[in-house]
């Protein structure tokens, strides 16, 4: 009778951990043509050492610079060969959602288009057709920093019409000076995309990562970085589209919107136009409900104390995503001396 009731409990115990969907640690890897790599491991514990992430059995998902030296410590993941692979030729896409604090599902979907973003579609779903669903505890992405976009100029330029001819501001407009309005903003973007696409064509030996931020039991939260500039993102997903080579953001409102900045190069881009900003440090990805992306940094700007002395206050400075432009507000102190100075600093 003994026997039996043991025999039974080691089968209600085999089969629950079957049935039980475990934590994992899931390491995403796309090449340099474009095939997407996927590697399961467990979670052995902190890793210190130095290194990077990839697709090599025993690796550890580790960040680093573009000088080898470690950011931080990240968890170490036994990996062995690749449980999946996806072929640089199909027209996939790999979805990054979060289900909460504790985990993050990982999406395959298919399409048979060869161009997945649509201008008359703001939410791209309905052009796949799911194929499975993975979840894990801590998933990281990679990705070359110098991918080439498959996307075509008319491509492009459809994209960026559709999304900018939406913008508010617009609306007001009469049916004239509003398309002379977007052609304007159409031929600048052109020349900036130009420059962002050159810039990128640089970076062959750098790698793009996105990954959840578990550790921090902030699981619901993605990070991509860029060399030595992090870009948190919350209330938002991220996917890496195989048949375009484009990474994009999906809005809680669910529209796509082509990540057009790395982290680093929102930065620079805010150094560029003037405003002060740490080169190294933190930065913001928020979505508006107008379907807009922005990056936020805190940043300085010098005044003078009635006119007289030195002083510096907090900024805080938006770049828009799709067309590059930058803009500086006052971040408002806390403390009513900080307020009263700022009122008499000009």
């Amino acid at each position: 009778m003994k026997k039996k009731i043991l025999q039974s409990t080691l089968i209600a115990l085999v089969m629950m951990a079957m049935v039980v969907p475990q934590a994992f640690a899931l390491n995403i890897v796309v090449d340099d043509y474009g095939a997407i790599r996927f590697y399961q491991g467990d979670v052995l514990g902190k890793n210190d050492e130095k290194g990077s992430s990839g697709g090599q059995a025993g690796s550890s998902a580790s960040y680093s610079t573009q000088d080898g030296s470690q950011l931080r410590a990240r968890t170490e993941v036994k990996q062995s060969a690749p449980i999946k692979t996806l072929n640089y030729a199909a027209n996939q896409r790999v979805e990054l959602q979060s289900d909460g604090m504790d985990s993050v599902r990982t999406g395959v979907k298919s399409s048979d288009k060869k161009s997945l973003i649509s201008p008359q579609a703001k939410s791209g779903t309905s052009s796949f057709s799911k194929k499975e669903d993975t979840n894990s505890k801590t998933v990281n992405l990679s990705y070359p920093a110098s991918t080439k976009s498959k996307l075509s100029p008319q491509d492009r330029t459809d994209y960026f019409k559709d999304r900018y001819s939406s913008r508010p501001e617009l609306q007001s407009m009469n049916e004239g000076d509003r398309k002379t309005a977007i052609e304007k903003k159409h031929e600048e973007y052109q020349k900036y995309s130009e420059k962002l696409h050159e810039q990128r064509q640089e970076r062959n030996e750098e790698r793009v990562e996105i990954r959840n931020r578990a550790e921090e039991g902030q699981g619901e939260r993605f990070e991509i970085q860029s060399r030595n500039v992090k870009a948190e993102l919350h209330g938002a997903n991220f996917a890496y589209d195989q048949a375009t080579g484009e990474v994009l953001l999906t809005t809680p409102s669910g529209e796509e919107h082509i990540l057009q900045h790395l982290p680093d190069q929102a930065i620079e881009r805010m150094t560029e136009s003037g405003f002060f900003v740490p080169e190294e440090g933190d930065v913001q990805i928020e979505t508006a409900t107008d379907g807009t992306v922005k990056y936020k940094a805190t940043g300085k700007r010098n005044k003078k104390f009635l006119g007289l002395f030195d002083r510096q206050v907090s900024t805080e400075v938006i770049l828009d995503d799709l067309t590059g432009e930058a803009m500086e507000t006052d971040i408002a102190p806390i403390s009513p001396l900080d307020r009263l100075l700022n009122t008499l600093s000009f």
